[in-house]
């Protein structure tokens, strides 16, 4: 039964990845027609604006079928979202902000208020129940900026 799984997960580990993968495809074949990557990777934007400048791009001309806009503006949310303030935000706002877990967005913002704010992302790493290999992932949407 473990065997089965561990299975599983890996298989939905698998699958999440290749999704993204083709949502970063995606991208690239689509948008980069006429736009080029570092002048969108340098864009933060939540999901609702990534969702309205698709659809003025198709407005303009951008061609793709609706599955495949979805799956850029899936790609752009979940790569390119705003910056979340570590030491600012809610638990909510940082589950959201930074697709983690109730709980780690809570431990989070338990540790802050424990031992003051992170000025770091090796810090924050050292939150317990934290994955510090999902939030390597995400460091670029992290801003370590104190609160007043």
């Amino acid at each position: 039964m473990k065997l089965l799984c561990c299975l599983a997960a890996a298989f939905c580990l698998v699958t999440a990845a290749q999704a993204q993968d083709d949502g970063k495809a995606v991208f690239e074949r689509v948008c980069t027609k006429c736009h080029n990557l570092t002048s969108t990777a340098r864009q933060r934007n939540s999901r609702e604006r990534w969702s309205a400048i698709v659809d003025d791009m198709v407005a303009r001309g951008s061609e793709g079928t609706d599955a495949e806009l979805e799956k850029i503006v899936d790609y752009l949310a979940k790569n390119l979202g705003p910056r979340i303030a570590v030491n600012k935000a809610t638990a909510k706002e940082l589950a959201t902000g930074l697709d983690l877990s109730a709980a780690a967005a809570a431990a989070i913002v338990w540790h802050r208020e424990k031992y003051g704010p992170y000025k770091n992302l090796e810090q924050l790493k050292k939150v317990p129940s934290l994955n510090a290999a999902d939030l390597e992932t995400r460091k670029d949407r992290l801003d370590f900026t104190e609160s007043k």
